[in-house]
């Protein structure tokens, strides 16, 4: 079951993606998440994303404050990735 979630999620991950590169023609795509979401940390670098920067302690929950990542992937890495079998929708 998990197993399927996982395949589900990185579906929705890489549809956007699919839309970001080749319709809008955009040579980047970037976002941000939270540094205690460790299941969609893992899934982002899945289909390629990579961490380009830490806004450190940047929000703060049940009493803590937690640092935030901006992950970002370009056109040519996820063509590469998406050529993949592994990554492909």
């Amino acid at each position: 079951m998990y197993l399927l979630l996982e395949q589900y999620l990185l579906v929705l991950i890489q549809l956007p993606l699919n839309f970001i590169f080749n319709e809008m023609n955009l040579p980047k795509a970037s976002l941000l998440t939270y540094g205690f979401n460790k299941r969609a940390i893992r899934s982002y670098e899945k289909v390629g994303f990579k961490v380009e920067g830490v806004l450190k302690e940047n929000i703060y929950r049940e009493g803590q404050y937690h640092d935030e990542l901006i992950m970002s992937i370009f056109k040519e890495e996820w063509k590469s990735l998406s050529d993949d079998e592994s990554v492909r929708i």
